[in-house]
């Protein structure tokens, strides 16, 4: 298997994974209290860990995929070159941070008393926390690099860049930015498994 093909598969098939995992299976998805997320979770331990490793593990194969993307630019002498450098340090640092916070959901999962799952659940959320911060820096430096290498559709390029620049506004303003949040994760998984199409595309012709 060639690396574009490799790189192209991570970036198609981690959006699919994760949202299958989170929409579909995870049964706290729509809660936004800690305690009730914690109690849903303890009710249905076995769906709540099946969701939970798709839907990291989906968001992890998405951050290598957005790694391999940003290293095969850093690695050339193009114009994009010092965007990725910095992109593809972010994208690494993204996936001890969802493998801490899927740790602490994991823990929910098996916690003996719903004081203790809402504790976890509470850690879970607050190392996550950066992530949106971590995410939208990292494919915001990598849109502007395809744009500027015009490896890719420029709309895609731009289209990084607008999430890029929607994540980090909706995690600051916190919970009065649910709205803009959803729209910056849904336009990150969209925006990532339309790059992995091209990818494996180009994976073909070259």
């Amino acid at each position: 298997m060639g690396s574009k093909l490799q790189t192209g598969l991570l970036l198609t098939l981690g959006p699919i994974v994760s949202l299958i995992g989170w929409m579909g299976l995870y049964p706290a998805g729509n809660e936004s209290e800690t305690v009730v997320m914690a109690q849903k979770i303890m009710d249905d331990p076995v769906m709540a860990q099946m969701g939970i490793t798709l839907g990291y593990g989906g968001m992890i194969a998405l951050a290598m995929g957005l790694f391999f993307t940003s290293r095969g630019i850093a690695t050339g002498d193009g114009s994009g070159r010092s965007y990725t450098n910095i992109s593809q340090v972010l994208f690494v640092t993204i996936i001890p941070i969802m493998l801490m916070s899927a740790g602490f959901e994991f823990a929910n999962t098996e916690a003996a008393t719903i004081a203790e799952g809402a504790l976890m659940q509470n850690l879970a959320l607050a190392t996550s926390s950066s992530f949106g911060l971590a995410v939208g820096l990292g494919v915001l430096l990598l849109g502007v690099a395809i744009v500027l290498e015009k490896i890719q559709h420029i709309i895609v390029g731009i289209a990084l860049s607008l999430v890029g620049i929607i994540l980090p506004i909706s995690s600051l303003i916190g919970e009065n930015g649910d709205v803009l949040q959803m729209v910056g994760w849904m336009g990150y998984m969209a925006t990532g498994l339309i790059l992995g199409v091209l990818t494996i595309r180009d994976s073909r012709n070259s």
